[in-house]
């Protein structure tokens, strides 16, 4: 990662701008005196480490729940990242119900990743996991305006 940019994105103000701006319907519910870092390694049940740039939780205003932000940074396409972010989010939730007591409330915890492309070539990768595994009617991907290799 950029050292500018990470120094950049690891302060609070940044998490909020960024949530403001990708979700702000959720970011009024939010509040971001709450906010705090958590660790940045992620281990999985297969003992295999991931690292999103920034983990963060806050709780909202009104209900207390709580809410798990996951920032990556991106400087290139990346065709699986909709995979490491499904990933990345259940493993971020395993890790609050092991690390947290009481384990929080799945059913008031929303995990919301938000992915910042700062690459030169505009964004063609799948956005979701929706996006990278949609198939037409005879089972072929759908055209999403992707670069395929042909066979």
């Amino acid at each position: 990662m950029d050292p500018a940019l990470e120094k950049i994105f690891r302060h609070p103000i940044m998490v909020r701008y960024s949530m403001q701006s990708g979700a702000p319907e959720l970011a009024d519910t939010i509040d971001f005196s709450t906010l705090e870092v958590l660790g940045p390694e992620l281990v999985g049940d297969d003992l295999a480490r991931r690292f999103p740039e920034m983990l963060w939780i806050a709780r909202t205003r009104h209900t207390g729940a709580q809410v798990v932000f996951l920032l990556y940074l991106q400087a290139e396409n990346d065709p699986m990242m909709p995979v490491w972010v499904a990933m990345d989010s259940r493993q971020a939730v395993l890790e609050l119900r092991r690390r947290m007591r009481p384990p929080p409330d799945l059913a008031t915890l929303d995990v919301v990743p938000i992915v910042l492309y700062h690459g030169a070539e505009r964004w063609t990768a799948p956005r979701s996991l929706d996006e990278l595994f949609s198939r037409d009617e005879a089972g072929d991907p759908l055209d999403t305006g992707r670069k395929r290799k042909s066979t």
